[in-house]
């Protein structure tokens, strides 16, 4: 017997239309996920890559409107918008899922860069 991963999901089947998608687009598709499997499997990887992204270009700046750069070098200020950008994301994600699965558990592991993995109702073996 292994352990693996049964199914990936897509970029195309999440609906992208590039491969260039912010934090909260994993996110949605996440709880829509979460919604349409509860009960069936127990863990989902969700993929965090923005920050993986080179921070000379400049990613969806549509999405901090409000941002005003703190005055360092370009490639700094990109890197700490992005970090607001996925920070505020990641809140908006914790406040959306505890408010859809209010009786269920969920354990986080990995790095918050490459994945992150959502266990629902997890039980601690200690």
């Amino acid at each position: 017997m292994t352990t693996g991963i049964e199914r990936f999901i897509d970029l195309s089947e999440m609906g992208a239309t590039d491969d260039l998608q912010p934090d909260r687009f994993f996110y949605d598709h996440a709880l829509n996920l979460i919604r349409r499997e509860l009960g069936r499997h127990r863990c989902s990887c969700l993929p965090m890559c923005r920050q993986s992204l080179s921070v000379g270009l400049v990613f969806r700046p549509d999405l901090t409107p409000e941002w005003k750069q703190p005055g360092n070098d370009p490639s700094i200020d990109e890197y700490i918008r992005r970090q607001t950008m996925s920070a505020r994301d990641y809140a908006d994600f914790l406040r959306r899922l505890a408010q859809s699965f209010r009786r269920s558990r969920f354990c986080w592991c990995g790095s918050a860069t490459t994945a992150c993995f959502v266990c629902k109702n997890y039980r601690s073996v200690a």
